[in-house]
């Protein structure tokens, strides 16, 4: 999934407000991503745990690590410590 929004992420257009706020410019139409909340106007971040493309690109506009901003629950240490 992150993956995926990787690819999207890379067509899309990043305006930055501040540290924490962006609007992401697409086809689709605008979002405002804050990477303080973790949210997205789209709510797809807020819904799943995992950036949604629009997060992504606002992520990698400030040269942020993607994989750091997803949801602990979705980690390899997270699995090995459920499954152990």
């Amino acid at each position: 999934r992150v993956a995926e929004a990787l690819e999207l992420a890379r067509t899309y257009q990043v305006l930055i407000a501040n540290e924490a706020e962006f609007e992401v410019i697409s086809h689709e139409g605008n979002n405002i991503v804050d990477i303080r909340n973790r949210c997205c106007l789209c709510r797809g971040w807020q819904l799943y745990g995992l950036p949604c493309a629009h997060a992504v690109a606002a992520l990698l506009s400030c040269r942020q690590n993607v994989h750091r901003f997803t949801e602990s629950c979705f980690t390899v240490a997270t699995y090995r410590k459920t499954y152990s």
